[in-house]
């Protein structure tokens, strides 16, 4: 029905009530005199042909197109009328991301024995004694579970092009007895197997082989766990009393913001670092013993075939525990080089003879016995081996080693995070069951069913030297089904990250329209590089000027910055960034040329509702700063009112729910961490406090300051200026909740206070500061990348590839990414930067490329198959990818250019290959098909580097330098 808002955009009086909410813009272009007149001349049925039939397209500027008719280009045709064909082993991947963040299942409500190896709802378990409801014996219930594709029930055949079944494949019990499934007579005769199958699971004492195996690492151990704790736990509840404190008393914080004295913070090199917290994780031998030997006692070895078909199971196996997150392992993979004829009891027994294997067997029958052999291997992994890693382990990454995979035992997680999760519900969050402060107490479902928002999990991640809190807002929590007028089940939400959208649309043009708003805040190279460029040129002319001023650098960073924000002082804020009563969200997509396909992009804007204008004009803008790209209208372009946008940001900051060990909390104090709102509300907020605490800086002509949500930089040229500046800082900002935090406040100059050196300074031997990623230098600002973290941790652990299809092009990809991250104009401009350190930048992006590619040619590649051409021409790909990409940046930015010879570029990214083939080539710990396979191509990258073309460059003592010393104290 209409509402009053909406009454301007009846249809007609026809259907009065009958709103149009959402106009299609491009019926007032088709109203033209010029369609008109082409309606005249074609007639009714001609024109009906060409709305309906055809896709119509206006050119626009930078040869874009804007299309105005006929199926979107965004229109997916992946579902097709056709019965999609059974999918390939290729294209079925094993889901190994059901491993992560699993929690224990407890025998009992004490939550004191939780279930070892399988869980309880494990079809292995639900056999023991009795098949529920079910008139079968329980092997032929077992034999259903495990080959659903005889059964004619749903199975990964179905799952064409990869697409993951959304239902649990242990909890068949429905479908199996709603369609009491005929077993084949090929798989009737191993229920005798499979039978022996459930009889060793019952006997297998589980607890005794992971405590031969997997012994515990905090057992028997008296160990304090309150060392593992973070800085971010220690300090967290500390600043919020302090907060608290300031609160109820406005005289103390008018004096600890009048005082002129700082206390000193002592530094204290002395000190050991606390205990790594992956110092209690299993190794993943310890796991992969565990996992083998549960298999060995488990399925009989008739079921395995032959010794060889285990062995190279086993070997998938490893392979399967050891993988980085994200990478995937496909069925394709894991039965490479099996014997499927060592199956002999899958073969019907009309193919068998006494020796177990028929002389002809017809291909039928083959097939058959294949499909057979790829179910079977397909539950091990699926439905036996990630059960019972999840629910013997703590599977998770860490924000130190990245993509690495750790397994915790659950017993060990749990005891040493029980009082990490007691500090964090004590310091930041409340029960939710006391609050009395924002509404009345209500029973929590009561109270969960008027919320616009669900509660979230919270889960630890481990660090290097402890853990960090992560909330998944991107979750879709399970909700009441009741779109037909009553609950007829569950089904998936909307993640809170989703909700959020439109919100972050409107703060993101705010952004964009009030910059200042932002004070020093940078949310991306771009920003940095225009600010430091500004800068450069303002106080030294420009890249290569020659300079006598020292400049003084200062990075600090705000302790716990997103648990210490005052929400209401927040709220107020954002009421008055947010200026207009009604915006509605433009959207729109994209398809452009990418490499050898095309890429479609979704993108969103929000605008005040009077700046919305038709898509022809709206698209006219977007062609203005894009080029060979397709343009299109999704017309549905929500509306939202600042009153409605305001209540819901106050739900998000003022009552954010969260669950910890099935108790709901609310979040006392500061913003939710992995909202979609983190990043720019923190921006916002440290704006306000440098608008009114550090008007100075604004103020100086000798200085610039900026933050990356809450690291702070600050550059000048007057050290009187930077001892201030660091004074001001280390007071803190106690009515903003705002602490720095000493051990990570960093400068290039020596300082004291009171006569006592407090502050760290940069002991780095060159002249480069470290910042956020970046390589500032404090005599020529000079930018390079930060590779140091890069290196400091095994670089396999930094990206990950796979065992998938198709794993060549991917790791063409991988590599094209990683020089991606640092051809930034911020690197690569000679208006910016020196020449010389715009070599060295491109020498050592690509030299990080070419160490990934050795990690994928000693980690992923079977040696024995390797094709060496093939590898030389993704070296060749990557290099000539570098060039034309760096020249691209570097041109595309007003002011900026690359004067580096493109021929060069070449021969700098062949030089970096070279040096890591060398250093392949002579490891002698690596085995001698690797080295050899260096050698060949070294042998073509040599060849290259040699040509003529290049001699010049060879005899340059400078660039022999570059390649000669860049990175070397980290590789």
């Amino acid at each position: 029905m209409a509402d009053e808002k909406s009454d301007r955009l009846k249809l007609d009086s026809l259907r009065p009530g009958i709103s149009n909410f959402y106009i299609n813009s491009n019926i007032s272009w088709f109203l033209s005199p010029q369609w008109k007149f082409l309606h005249g001349v074609i007639g009714d049925d001609h024109f009906f042909d060409l709305l309906t039939s055809t896709c119509l397209f206006l050119k626009l500027e930078n040869g874009c197109l804007a299309q105005v008719a006929g199926t979107p280009v965004f229109y997916d045709n992946k579902y097709k009328l056709n019965k999609p064909a059974p999918a390939k082993p290729s294209q079925i991947a094993i889901a190994r991301h059901r491993l992560f963040y699993g929690r224990p299942l407890f025998y009992s409500t004490t939550n004191k024995v939780y279930a070892i190896g399988l869980p309880t709802t494990h079809v292995l378990n639900r056999l023991e004694g009795k098949v529920n409801n079910f008139t079968a014996s329980p092997p032929l219930y077992l034999i259903a579970h495990i080959f659903p594709h005889q059964h004619k029930l749903r199975s990964m055949f179905d799952a064409a092009n990869g697409i993951t079944m959304s239902y649990n494949r242990l909890m068949r019990d429905a479908e199996i007895e709603a369609s009491n499934p005929h077993t084949p007579t090929r798989l009737k005769q191993t229920q005798v197997l499979f039978q022996r199958m459930l009889t060793r699971h019952f006997n297998l004492d589980y607890v005794s082989v992971l405590k031969r195996h997997c012994a515990s690492k905090t057992r028997g151990r008296n160990i304090d766990m309150t060392q593992y704790m973070d800085d971010d736990f220690v300090h967290m509840s500390e600043h919020i009393q302090t907060q608290s404190q300031l609160d109820k008393d406005t005289t103390l914080a008018t004096q600890m913001s009048n005082q002129s004295d700082v206390v000193p913070i002592p530094y204290r090199p002395d000190i050991k670092a606390p205990p790594s917290f992956q110092d209690l994780q299993c190794g993943h031998g310890e796991v992969k013993a565990f996992a083998k030997h549960v298999l060995s006692d488990i399925i009989p070895r008739e079921l395995f075939g032959s010794t060889h078909n285990k062995l190279r199971i086993f070997d998938s196996v490893d392979a399967f525990i050891s993988m980085r997150k994200y990478e995937t392992l496909t069925l394709h993979a894991i039965v490479q080089g099996l014997q499927v004829n060592d199956f002999k009891c899958f073969y019907s027994a009309h193919y068998k003879q006494e020796n177990g294997r028929s002389e002809r067997i017809p291909p039928s029958e083959q097939t058959k016995v294949t499909q057979v052999v790829l179910e079977w291997i397909y539950w091990i992994f699926e439905d036996l081996l990630i059960p019972l890693l999840k629910n013997t382990f703590y599977v998770s990454d860490s924000s130190a080693d990245r993509k690495r995979t750790y397994y915790f035992r659950h017993d060990d997680w749990l005891r040493a995070t029980a009082p990490l999760l007691e500090q964090l519900s004590s310091s930041i969050f409340e029960r939710a069951t006391l609050l009395t402060t924002h509404h009345s107490p209500l029973a929590l479902a009561q109270t969960h069913s008027y919320r616009t928002l669900q509660p979230s999990y919270v889960r630890l991640m481990p660090k290097e030297t402890g853990v960090r809190p992560i909330v998944n807002l991107r979750k879709q929590n399970w909700v009441d089904d009741d779109r037909l007028g009553h609950k007829v089940g569950y089904r998936r939400g909307l993640s809170i990250n989703h909700i959020l959208r439109s919100a972050f649309d409107v703060l993101s043009y705010e952004r964009l329209r009030q910059p200042n708003a932002m004070g020093a805040s940078l949310l991306g190279a771009q920003e940095a590089f225009e600010r430091l460029k500004e800068y450069k040129k303002r106080i030294i002319g420009g890249a290569g000027e020659s300079t006598h001023r020292k400049f003084y650098l200062i990075k600090a960073d705000i302790q716990c910055c997103f648990d210490t924000i005052d929400q209401q002082k927040l709220l107020n804020m954002l009421d008055e960034i947010i200026k207009d009563d009604d915006y509605v969200i433009l959207k729109h997509h994209t398809l452009a040329r990418h490499n050898d396909t095309y890429k479609r992009t979704f993108k969103r804007q929000a605008v005040p509702e009077y700046e919305e204008e038709s898509f022809i004009d709206y698209s006219k803008k977007l062609s203005e700063k894009l080029r060979n790209t397709i343009i299109a209208d999704q017309v549905v372009h929500p509306h939202i009112e600042k009153n409605d946008l305001l209540k819901l940001l106050k739900e998000h900051i003022m009552e954010n729910l969260i669950k910890i060990n099935n108790r709901i909390y609310r979040q006392a104090t500061g913003i939710p961490q992995g909202s979609i709102l983190s990043t720019i509300l923190c921006s916002f907020f440290y704006g306000m406090l440098e608008r009114n605490e550090m008007e100075f800086v604004q103020q100086s002509p000798s200085a610039l300051l900026l933050r990356f949500i809450d690291d702070f930089l600050f550059i000048t040229t007057d050290r009187e200026e930077a001892r201030y500046f660091l004074q001001v800082l280390r007071k803190g900002f106690p009515q903003y909740g705002a602490h720095i935090s000493d051990h990570k406040t960093l400068v290039n100059f020596d300082i004291s206070f009171d006569g006592v050196e407090t502050i760290n300074r940069c002991q780095r031997p060159d002249d480069y500061f470290p910042w956020c990623g970046i390589l500032v230098n404090s005599k020529t600002l000079d930018v390079k990348a930060d590779y140091g973290k890069t290196f400091e941790t095994d670089i396999r652990n930094s990206f990950s590839v796979g065992d998938g299809c198709r794993i060549g092009e991917t790791v063409v990809q991988k590599l094209t990414q990683s020089f991606q991250q640092h051809a930034h104009a911020l690197y690569a401009d000679c208006n910016f930067n020196s020449s010389e350190t715009v070599k060295r930048n491109l020498y050592e992006n690509y030299l990080v490329a070419a160490v990934k590619m050795g990690v994928f040619l000693t980690d992923v590649l079977d040696w024995k198959r390797v094709n060496v051409a093939y590898i030389q021409r993704v070296v060749e790909n990557v290099v000539q990818f570098g060039v034309r990409y760096t020249l691209f940046k570097a041109s595309t930015k007003q002011g900026s250019y690359c004067t580096v010879p493109p021929r060069l570029i070449y021969w700098l990214g062949y030089k970096a290959f070279e040096r890591v083939l060398v250093k392949l080539m002579s490891d002698s710990s690596l085995n001698n098909a690797i080295r050899a396979a260096s050698r060949k191509l070294l042998r073509g990258v040599g060849a290259t580097v040699n040509k003529g073309i290049f001699k010049r460059y060879r005899t340059n003592r400078n660039l022999n330098s570059i390649v000669k010393h860049s990175l070397n104290h980290l590789y």
